[in-house]
């Protein structure tokens, strides 16, 4: 039976022919009281009534099945999914539209594949139909019938974190905009952490008529939920925002987020594709840019102002407008369900730990007490190995990026060349501001963990540190791994493949870009199956050698017997390691020649440094 994963969507059921196809069927519906999708847009003027077009609302379903979907099919377990078991998923979705001639062409399906297929790392496959039964609109919208309509400059994104919160306060006050904010509540809790925040902002002076704030409920049945991952809800933001902003007859929309976030390069050679979120990947908003222009006939942008920004430069952004106290109602913390009203963050998530940082570079640790924190980031243990492996990955590429010059940032992180090529900028331009982005970013880590080292200097030296803290992690007094074992995972060889229709790119020191056709996909060495458990999970022999190869053309030579000898056992070992992985006969290298020494089969290309 097929993998593909089967999501039938509308309020007919899927036929049988369809249930036998597909190895899982799942139905989702929206816009009855029968509805195991649930949307509701609140606050929508109601002189807005005559101005919702039906790609509105089939922006806003497409938006809510493809998020819900995402949660309702596992990546394999939380064990496989560290290992890279089922990591990347295939979806073929069956959507009844109204603008069946807009969704249908080839330039929107193209465009709503790719996006999706680099923000989730999964297959994307989309037939729409005729929508035959329209729901009622105000299915989907709570109209506020007494309210004027509030002309806006901008439309914001805000999901109540800092960075969402600064990009509202400088647009609003540093800017004098008026500023539509967005937000998409999945539970009752962020909706009430959104609505203390915006209340905080008017309680201190913040001018009520610079913003109109419309929340959307868009969550789904609890026994949908499968995967918790929730790569796509960044898709689903984009086509809320976007369906507002038509409304509003703004053709752009705006996400906040410090660039270091944004780009989130991956912080350890152990998380790979997607296990890195890419919600607001300049290359992704680039992507939504494109999609939505080819949607709606018009130039959309999707924009993030903050590009270039670390998150203590954006939480000085909060601080400069003059509204510092709010720090403390904003929540940045991507393990919700784990907080509570005392305990608003973990402390351990990327987030948490970037905010901490954030804050006491900025000085601000007055406005964001210790005590929301369930783990504060300097002292407390990190009992969780994957949590612990995180944030000691987080701090040692803190620390890279603090000493690297130019030729390390760009040669050994392949993905900067991706993220360039999206911005939009000229290419020396966006270089060099990414560069110096990540340059700061490292510094400012640098000097917090200074400071912190200086302030704890007694407990250093007597050796009262826990070995779990950060500070024990970073001082080397810890003695626990901070490493978890990756099992190899197989491409997905199309049938008939040869070696000659295969590519790999090496795209960084540890790993490369892998082209079979029409497949694209990145790995890690160690995915791979190129590791070395004698020594850490590095990298090993085989791995160096293809590496060398890679520099050479895809040829190995020499110029004496001896190295000839040594080098037999690898490259024999390096052969069936390429054959398990790719799951294809033959050789992948030819035989060792006395002239040229050995060559690749395949082709085999250098891509570090945008060679």
């Amino acid at each position: 039976m097929s993998d593909i994963n089967c999501i039938w969507c509308g309020p007919d059921k899927p036929p049988e022919s369809t249930q036998a196809t597909f190895a899982k069927t799942i139905h989702l519906h929206a816009g009855s009281r029968h509805s195991n999708v649930h949307l509701k847009i609140e606050n929508i003027s109601q002189a807005l009534w005559q101005d919702i077009p039906a790609i509105v609302l089939d922006m806003l379903e497409i938006g809510s099945y493809v998020y819900c979907a995402d949660q309702s099919v596992g990546r394999g377990g939380k064990v496989s999914r560290h290992e890279a078991h089922q990591w990347r998923r295939n979806f073929h979705f069956e959507i009844p539209v109204r603008n069946l001639d807009i969704w249908d062409s080839p330039k929107v399906k193209d465009e709503l594949c790719e996006v999706l297929e680099f923000l989730s790392d999964d297959y994307y496959e989309f037939c729409f139909r005729q929508l035959t039964e329209d729901v009622p609109r105000d299915a989907y919208f709570d109209f506020d019938r007494g309210g004027p309509w509030f002309k806006a400059n901008e439309v914001l994104l805000f999901s109540g974190g800092l960075d969402s919160l600064a990009g509202a306060l400088d647009e609003m006050v540093n800017q004098g905009r008026k500023a539509v904010l967005v937000s998409h509540r999945p539970a009752p809790k962020i909706s009430k952490r959104q609505i203390d925040l915006l209340k905080a902002f008017e309680g201190r002076g913040g001018d009520r008529n610079t913003f109109l704030h419309v929340p959307v409920w868009v969550n789904k049945d609890k026994g949908l939920t499968v995967d918790s991952n929730q790569r796509c809800r960044s898709f689903l933001y984009a086509m809320l925002g976007a369906s507002v902003a038509v409304m509003h007859k703004i053709p752009q929309i705006k996400f906040f987020e410090n660039g270091i976030t944004s780009c989130n390069l991956p912080p350890t050679e152990q998380v790979i594709g997607t296990m890195a979120s890419r919600s607001t990947h300049p290359a992704v908003l680039a992507g939504y840019s494109r999609l939505l222009t080819a949607i709606l006939g018009v130039e959309f942008t999707v924009a993030n102002p903050f590009i270039y920004k670390t998150k203590s430069e954006v939480v000085r952004v909060i601080k400069d407008s003059g509204y510092a106290d709010l720090i403390r109602f904003s929540n940045s913390c991507s393990h919700v369900r784990s907080t509570d009203s005392l305990n608003t963050h973990c402390g351990v998530c990327s987030q948490c730990v970037g905010r901490q940082f954030a804050i006491l570079h900025s000085g601000l640790s007055d406005f964001d007490s210790e005590d929301m924190y369930k783990s504060k980031l300097i002292l407390d243990p990190i009992r969780d190995p994957e949590d612990r492996v995180m944030v000691a990955s987080l701090v040692k590429q803190a620390r890279y990026y603090n000493t690297m010059d130019e030729g390390g940032f760009f040669g050994q992180i392949g993905e900067v060349n991706r993220i360039i090529d999206s911005l939009g900028d000229p290419t020396s331009a966006a270089a060099e501001g990414l560069y110096n982005l990540h340059k700061r970013y490292g510094r400012e880590v640098h000097d917090v963990l200074t400071e912190q080292i200086r302030l704890r200097a007694a407990a250093i030296a007597d050796g009262k540190l826990d070995p779990d803290s950060i500070l024990a992690m970073v001082g080397g007094f810890s003695k626990k791994r901070t490493s978890i074992p990756i099992r190899m995972r197989t491409f997905r060889t199309p049938p008939q493949t040869t070696w000659k229709d295969i590519t790999i790119e090496i795209i960084s020191n540890d790993s490369a870009r892998i082209r079979v056709k029409d497949i694209s996909e990145i790995y890690v060495a160690a995915e791979m199956g190129f590791i070395d458990r004698r020594r850490g999970d590095m990298v090993n022999t085989q791995w160096k050698t293809l590496l060398i190869m890679a520099g050479n053309h895809g040829q190995l030579n020499w110029g004496t017997s001896q190295k000839k000898r040594t080098a037999y056992k690898t490259i024999q070992n390096l052969k069936a390691t390429l054959r398990d992985f790719f799951n294809i006969p033959g050789e992948p290298i030819k035989s060792y020649q006395k002239e040229i020494g050995y060559v690749a089969k395949f082709i085999l290309v250098d891509r570090r440094g945008g060679r």
